[in-house]
């Protein structure tokens, strides 16, 4: 009968070296991490043409979760304060990339919202969330592409830039003021604003929003919008399909052409326009 081979031959300071080698391993790996700058991270994604979640990944030391969020903050604040010198697309990109690494990471720990440091594009770039387990970023100001391709996230900020959410699916933004082309391409989003510029919703699907004011094209070429505004530009709704647009205090002009209704005060004028244009009870 054979007895199974010891795991550790010799001595029990063989043993001691091998934990004593490991601990030295994990304090290495540790210096590397804490010594890791911005600088050394861009060096690291050497094919600057193809990002992706995946390089961007690779191109950080190795950790668990809890590193990684914190490793991912340090980044993105040196990039934040430095975020002029970054002119290449691909470096803002790789921070976006490196964003929703971070967003992801600390959904799976079960943390709250993902901090983001002021003046970032690209934030949350392909966040990759679940019905079942939204992701979650919030900021003071984010720039412009926020939450590109994103599926499943919330995002809660003061001002964002251009084109965010931009081809977004099931996505919610709340946010005082928001530039142009929100939520364009997007479908299921849900979005709240106190400001958001022109063509918001444009080409979207199945999308609800609320805000004070929009500028001009809101709407633009959606279908299953739903959108309740004070104060909109021209142009309202234009070609939209099967829209419910609520107009409470004014609106410059109406899509001439488009399906659906738009519910309007009673004192308003009659418009010229496709839309069936119901009056709401004071």
């Amino acid at each position: 009968m054979k007895f199974p081979k010891p795991a550790f031959e010799g001595s029990a300071d063989s043993l001691h070296d091998l934990l004593e080698t490991s601990r030295k391993e994990d304090e290495a790996r540790r210096r590397r991490r804490a010594d890791f700058s911005l600088n050394e991270f861009f060096l690291n994604l050497r094919s600057r043409d193809r990002l992706s979640k995946s390089r961007v990944r690779k191109a950080l030391p190795p950790g668990d979760e809890r590193e990684l969020v914190s490793l991912a903050q340090r980044l993105m604040q040196e990039a934040s304060e430095g975020y002029l010198q970054l002119r290449l697309q691909w470096q803002r990109e790789a921070i976006g990339y490196l964003s929703s690494l971070a967003a992801e990471a600390l959904c799976r720990l079960g943390g709250g919202p993902l901090e983001i440091p002021d003046g970032l594009d690209y934030v949350g770039l392909q966040a990759e969330g679940a019905p079942d387990r939204r992701l979650s970023i919030r900021a003071k100001n984010i720039g412009d592409f926020a939450g590109m391709k994103a599926r499943y996230l919330n995002m809660n900020a003061e001002a964002v830039g251009d084109y965010c959410l931009r081809r977004a699916l099931s996505c919610s933004m709340e946010v005082d003021v928001a530039g142009k082309c929100l939520g364009e391409e997007g479908e299921d989003l849900r979005l709240r604003a106190r400001v958001a510029g022109d063509w918001l919703l444009l080409k979207s699907r199945r999308c609800r929003a609320e805000a004070y004011k929009v500028g001009r094209l809101a709407g633009l070429d959606s279908h299953n919008l739903e959108l309740h505004v004070d104060y909109a530009g021209t142009e309202l709704g234009a070609r939209a399909k099967d829209a419910v647009i609520y107009v409470y205090r004014d609106a410059k002009s109406l899509g001439l052409r488009g399906s659906g209704v738009i519910y309007m005060r009673r004192d308003v004028p009659p418009w010229r326009t496709s839309f069936k244009v119901e009056k709401m009870e004071a």
